[in-house]
C-alpha cells in the first residue's frame, strides 16, 4: 500500500506541476479548464491523504486487538500457531 501511495502523491504532485507552469493564456475556455483542473487535484489531494490517514488507524487497530487477544490467550495463540505448523510441515513432508 505504501508503494501505491507514493505513486498516486507522485503522480499528484506531477500534474499539480504541468497546471503551475501552463501560464494563463488569455483564453477564458483554457484558464477555466487549468482551475478547474487545479481544484480536482487539490481535492486528489486531501482524499488521499484521508484515506492514509483511515489506512494507518485501522493498522494500529487490528495490532491492538491482536495484541491484546495474544495476552490474553496466550496458551490458545501458540496452539493454534503449533497447529498451523504442525499442518503446514505434513502438507511439506507429503510432497
Amino acid at each position: 500500500m505504501n508503494q501505491m501511495s507514493k505513486g498516486l502523491r507522485r503522480m499528484v504532485d506531477e500534474a499539480e506541476d504541468m497546471v503551475k507552469t501552463a501560464a494563463n493564456t488569455g483564453d477564458a475556455k483554457l484558464d477555466a479548464a487549468r482551475e478547474k483542473m487545479q481544484e480536482q487535484l487539490h481535492l486528489m489531494r486531501r482524499q488521499l491523504e484521508e484515506v492514509e490517514d483511515s489506512l494507518g488507524d485501522n493498522i494500529k487497530r487490528a495490532a491492538r486487538a491482536t495484541h491484546e487477544q495474544v495476552h490474553d490467550h496466550p496458551y490458545a495463540t501458540a496452539g493454534i500457531f503449533g497447529l498451523i505448523g504442525l499442518a503446514a510441515g505434513f502438507m511439506l513432508a507429503r510432497r
